[in-house]
């Protein structure tokens, strides 16, 4: 809707708030889940709930559009990754990706997100001309597999799907160790044009 600098200005945000919403065929386009997760969860998340949920197909990707606020159009999506867990209901990554991340499946979930993204995203660009961007979230740790670039390669191939059009976003989650395969992976994306 609109950008602000800090400190907030309360009447440049009620301004903001009470003109007009941006509406967008991306936003219309896309739905909500029915239900979303409570807060806890009585029991924990372990690693092979997280393995039956890929194998199961239960996580989605949702989409988040990227707006261009001097236009005011859809100028990227962003895809974030949902697990709609039988018991619980829709689960944000805050509930499985520390477990996720702690025996190592970051390539694997991944490349499982990724192929929902490309698929959701050739859904939207062939129902509404879309022709932007989708990013998504990578952790750290996938880019320490010197395979990673390769599957991300051969799955775009796959999808018939422009790397210039996709764009990786390293996530906070996992550890600098590895530095010069996370360097490297990443030069040989970009020099492909993720």
């Amino acid at each position: 809707l609109g950008q602000f600098r800090k400190p907030l200005n309360v009447q440049a945000l009620q301004l903001l708030l009470t003109g007009d919403m941006i509406k967008s065929p991306v936003l219309s386009h896309c739905t909500m889940p029915t239900r979303i997760a409570p807060a806890i969860i009585d029991d924990m998340i372990t690693i092979e709930d997280v393995r039956g949920g890929i194998e199961n197909k239960e996580f989605v990707a949702f989409f988040q559009p990227q707006i261009d606020l001097r236009t005011g159009r859809v100028c990227g999506l962003e895809a974030l990754s949902r697990w709609d867990h039988p018991k619980h209901g829709t689960l944000t990554p805050n509930f499985f990706l520390e477990v996720m991340e702690s025996v190592e499946m970051g390539v694997e979930f991944t490349l499982n997100i990724l192929e929902l993204a490309l698929h959701g995203v050739q859904t939207i660009q062939n129902e509404l001309r879309y022709q932007g961007s989708v990013s998504i979230n990578v952790p750290m740790n996938a880019f320490r597999d010197p395979l990673f670039p390769d599957k991300v390669f051969s799955l775009l191939a796959r999808r018939l799907f422009d790397p210039q059009k996709l764009v990786i976003e390293i996530t906070e989650y996992g550890s600098l160790e590895g530095l010069h395969h996370v360097q490297e992976s990443i030069a040989r994306m970009m020099i492909r044009g993720i």
